[in-house]
């Protein structure tokens, strides 16, 4: 079992080789975090404190009047620390110092040792200070008395294993930053939109607010960047994952520069073509670049058939004009789902009512509420609607939402085929 002790010394200089100790202090844990040991002792140094120590941490030359000297627990400090792993936040310094006071008396440190200030600056880079209280506070980790070791040494070992998460050699389940706790604690289990703003700006929709930010903040790898930044986390709810989805659309505001339409040749085969966006003309499918858009088109048709058409006679040409236009027409199905009339119901009430979404088409649409549970077009009260064009944006975000409904596993949303 490995044992480490968190070690945290104050000295009355900052350069080791000129400080002397004067306070001591180490929490030994196992790798679990589970106490095993701890050790504490202002220390009397040979010179006297000076007033810029005092305001720092505290420590008074009277206390230390009434302080042991070294010699008098370095056995004891030594024996403690045998076969631990020391920890220390600059482990150039504390480690350093001890050591050099204990070797005049036969007592030498052989430790391996890990240093948090060098694993922070590789782990988490890009901040302006790595100091512990500066780190403490990312972590949200609470450091009553700064400079008093053993507070410092409680704060290190938090920091140590939260280092230890983000780096993957933990893999402790549902462990989170305090304040994201209680974030997520407060989330609903229903669709929304997520906002996390820290090294950069992250949105998302989902199905289940609780379950998503769960994913999103756990401390571990796959988030190191996100949650070291420190970020400011908001959700919003709704009753559908359909009016979440719009929601993203409405805040981001992304831009499809280009789309990918269908032409027929003069015999009837389809083909698909890409282009610049124009919202006067309605397309397949919207792409934020030229680049998207042909990576999706190659992907559509690598395997059609793409036989010379002019030597072939009548017959066989219209046979194979029909085999394209019908794998292609399957292909774009997967991709497709904005072609139909549709209502689309939340599956619970949100405020007392149902949220809708009726989706005419390609065309337009409109979001309403409801107390009654409505499961046809002919219950719907359509001059009181306010439909909305369907833009680019609506259009991609409604067709993504769509195929995410179709596939739900636990169904957020009711969706039904309306007539025209």
């Amino acid at each position: 079992m490995k044992r480490f002790a968190y070690l945290d010394i104050e000295a009355n200089h900052t350069n080791w080789y000129d400080a002397q100790i004067i306070e001591v202090a180490f929490i030994i844990k196992d790798e679990d975090g589970k106490d095993l040991d701890y050790f504490q002792s202002l220390i009397k140094p040979k010179a006297e404190i000076n007033p810029e120590i005092t305001q720092l941490t505290g420590i008074t030359q009277q206390m230390l009047n009434n302080a042991p000297e070294l010699h008098k627990v370095a056995q004891k400090i030594h024996d403690k620390l045998e076969g631990c792993i020391i920890v220390a936040h600059k482990i150039s310094f504390d480690y350093e110092i001890l050591n050099k006071e204990l070797t005049p008396l036969n007592l030498t440190l052989k430790n391996k040792k890990v240093c948090t200030l060098e694993m922070s600056q590789r782990l988490i880079p890009g901040l302006k200070s790595y100091s512990l209280k500066a780190l403490c506070s990312l972590i949200q980790v609470k450091l009553k008395n700064h400079h008093r070791a053993l507070d410092d040494s409680s704060a290190l070992f938090h920091l140590y294993m939260y280092l230890r998460m983000i780096n993957g050699e933990l893999t402790i389940e549902n462990r989170f930053l305090p304040e994201h706790k209680k974030l997520i604690e407060s989330a609903p289990k229903r669709p929304g939109m997520i906002i996390i703003i820290g090294f950069k700006k992250e949105t998302f929709k989902t199905d289940n607010l609780n379950k998503k930010l769960k994913e999103l903040l756990a401390v571990c790898p796959n988030n190191r960047e996100r949650i070291s930044a420190g970020p400011k986390v908001k959700f919003f709810q709704s009753g559908s994952l359909i009016k979440a989805g719009l929601m993203l659309a409405k805040h981001d505001k992304p831009i499809y520069s280009h789309c990918v339409y269908k032409v027929k040749d003069s015999h009837g085969r389809i083909f698909l073509r890409v282009g610049k966006t124009n919202i006067k003309k309605k397309a397949l499918y919207y792409t934020k670049s030229k680049k998207e858009a042909l990576k999706l088109v190659s992907s559509l048709i690598k395997n059609n058939h793409d036989n010379k058409l002019v030597f072939q006679d009548q017959g066989s040409l219209q046979s194979e004009v029909v085999k394209n236009n019908i794998e292609l027409t399957q292909k774009l199905k997967k991709i497709i789902a904005l072609e139909k009339n549709y209502l689309i119901r939340s599956t619970d009430l949100m405020n007392g009512k149902y949220q809708y979404t009726l989706i005419k088409g390609n065309h337009s649409f409109a979001n309403f509420e409801s107390t009654q549970m409505i499961n046809k077009s002919d219950d719907i009260i359509h001059s009181e609607l306010k439909l909305k064009k369907i833009g680019p944006r609506e259009y991609m975000s409604l067709n993504h939402s769509l195929m995410w409904i179709k596939n739900q596993k636990n169904k957020t949303d009711v969706l039904f085929e309306v007539k025209k």
